[in-house]
């Protein structure tokens, strides 16, 4: 019989493993393919380590919810798909304040109506006799109390009622837990030690369960000697090294429209900013050395072009039908391996029709990995596309392309190659990198098949935030109507691309003469003139709603690409976590923007 209580799984922490530093300075397979994998994913006798955990707490519990961050999102995004875990039981944090605020995250998302259950992510445990015990002490034991084994808080349990009162008491803890780097051990120790310490009324009881084993996956200890030996089993280790500086590895960041969009698609003027949340990461491994890679005996290997993925993330290989079909829904049948094929056809065609002269009897392998969230509009195809092309020009030694050219040469990518609806913006950003203005002005564009690009200082910009919706539709049909419209030369269109232009001229001066205010109403002008040329249908009633909620924190907001996420100003900054509390209540991620600067290699 079930418990009725509500389990919160928190994998967060600001910190990694001693497992996950170990491994990611291996570049031999198959290490290399789980560089960056959440340490809670990693297998355990052939499954995710947080699978195990969750087969007996799916028997155990009412309702089972995993909060994590933007950065891994998608990796529990896609665990979950193969575990038959709902995806709306996956909550996007953005980025975790800390252990508190992640729990009561689920409150203010999800509503609670049980007592909960608090575990980490990594909470397991080679005593298989500790979880019956675990469960007695869980349904026996008093609400509020945290169940250690040996010095490993296994469990923290808050009753409903104080689950009601940490809301209004995070704010001082997330202010203590911002500054401070806590691995996955440090993070449930921390909420331990709240329960055990700080509750409202009174604190929690310590209970200690017995055990034989001092064995715990959640330590931070652990290294990869130990994994290996001791936790791993069926994991095989006979993969070939690469020399740790062959390695190339590019990362492309995601990007956020602050003015003009979208009219970088008919001659416009935009202006750009470049962010570090999110990126798009390719790894390329060059073939050859003394030793070789596995399955390539034959005549020539040095030259295979490989695109290899990560188990975790794998477009192509799933547990079993049901996550097969799950992970279609959710993603759709369109992944990066058709953005990284049509960029290396480009790029090699390109040198050849110019003269760049290319080394192809060597080849590589290509892993991709990105964390920027889907169809919200922060550029995340071409970011991939970007960091794969620069990734090839290193490669290849090739300097004969400048930045303008590298930005038309990606979108060529997207637009001729694969045919999707995209306009210069992105790929300009996330060549240079920082804060661009660009002018697509019609003759330049004729003539050069390029813009004007200018690059502004970032300490011109005030504080920045971003809200993007959960569960978002395909950004690229915004586009369509307009852009027909635009081609027959409906006056109305004309004008509106007009006035985006004129946005951004109003908006570079703002910004150059340290006018925030005026800057932040500007952005409620360019949302205001896109929803006038588009219609509210095509804006979509999620994406108003969003909007709508910053107004009502008195703040302004418009789209930071074609829709689903909106870049944010908050001129007074006392409504910030009101504003952060009641996005996140109807379903929205939020999270603070931190620009990066110049990408130019």
């Amino acid at each position: 019989m079930k418990l009725k209580k509500t389990l919160i799984i928190l994998t967060n922490h600001t910190q990694p493993s001693q497992l996950e530093l170990d491994i990611s300075e291996r570049n031999d397979l198959p290490f290399v393919l789980w560089h960056g994998v959440p340490k809670a994913l990693l297998p355990i006798s052939s499954k995710p380590a947080l699978t195990w955990t969750l087969n007996w707490c799916q028997v155990i519990f009412t309702e089972v919810f995993v909060v994590t961050d933007a950065h891994n999102y998608h990796y529990y995004e896609r665990w979950a798909a193969g575990v038959g875990l709902p995806k709306s039981n996956i909550l996007n944090c953005g980025f975790s304040s800390g252990p508190l605020s992640d729990v009561t995250l689920v409150e203010r998302v999800k509503g609670c109506q049980n007592d909960v259950v608090v575990m980490a992510a990594e909470m397991l445990c080679d005593d298989d006799t500790i979880q019956e015990r675990l469960r007695l002490a869980i349904s026996t034991g008093p609400s509020n109390q945290v169940i250690y084994t040996s010095d490993i808080p296994m469990a923290v349990c808050f009753s409903l009622e104080t689950l009601h009162q940490l809301e209004s008491m995070t704010t001082q803890q997330q202010q203590e837990e911002e500054s401070t780097s806590l691995t996955s051990m440090h993070w449930i120790t921390t909420l331990a030690d709240y329960c055990l310490h700080s509750l409202p009324n009174k604190d929690g009881i310590m209970t200690t369960l017995e055990s034989e084993s001092t064995n715990h996956f959640l330590r931070t200890s652990i290294d990869l000697n130990q994994y290996l030996t001791h936790w791993i089993h069926l994991f095989k280790t006979n993969g070939t090294r690469v020399n740790v500086e062959q390695r190339i590895q590019v990362r492309s960041y995601a990007r956020v429209g602050l003015m003009g969009n979208p009219s970088d698609g008919f001659f416009g003027k935009t202006m750009s900013l470049l962010i570090s949340n999110f990126w798009a990461q390719v790894t390329l491994l060059p073939n050859g050395g003394e030793q070789r890679w596995p399955g390539l005996d034959h005549q020539g290997e040095n030259a295979i072009i490989e695109i290899v993925h990560r188990p975790a993330t794998s477009p192509c290989r799933f547990v079993n039908m049901d996550a097969l079909a799950t992970v279609c829904e959710q993603d759709g049948y369109d992944h990066g391996d058709r953005l990284i094929l049509a960029c290396c056809k480009v790029f090699f065609r390109h040198c050849q029709q110019t003269g760049i002269k290319l080394d192809t009897t060597l080849g590589f392998r290509l892993l991709i990995d990105t964390n920027i969230p889907r169809q919200v509009g922060l550029a995340g195809s071409s970011a991939i596309i970007t960091a794969c092309w620069k990734a090839l020009m290193q490669f290849y030694h090739v300097k004969e392309i400048p930045p303008d050219l590298q930005a038309s040469l990606v979108l060529s990518v997207e637009v001729d190659e694969l045919g999707i609806a995209a306009g210069l913006q992105d790929r300009v950003i996330q060549t240079y990198g920082g804060l661009v203005y660009m002018d697509f002005n019609k003759q330049s564009m004729e003539q050069t098949g390029r813009g004007k690009y200018t690059q502004l200082p970032l300490q011109l910009l005030p504080p920045l935030w971003l809200a993007y919706v959960a569960d978002p539709e395909d950004s690229g049909k915004v586009h369509n109507t307009v852009k027909q419209r635009f081609l027959k030369g409906d006056p109305e269109i004309i004008q509106a691309m007009t006035g985006f232009a004129s946005l951004t001229d109003k908006a570079r001066t703002a910004l150059e003469t340290k006018d925030h205010g005026l800057f932040a109403k500007l952005m409620t002008d360019n949302f205001e003139l896109r929803r006038r040329t588009y219609g509210d249908d095509v804006v979509g009633k999620r994406n108003l709603r969003m909007v709508e909620i910053v107004r009502q924190h008195g703040g302004h907001a418009k789209f930071s690409g074609s829709g689903g996420a909106i870049v944010i100003s908050m001129i007074d900054s006392v409504n910030l976590q009101k504003l952060q509390k009641a996005l996140e209540k109807e379903g929205y991620v939020f999270v603070r923007l931190t620009p990066i600067g110049s990408q130019q290699q």
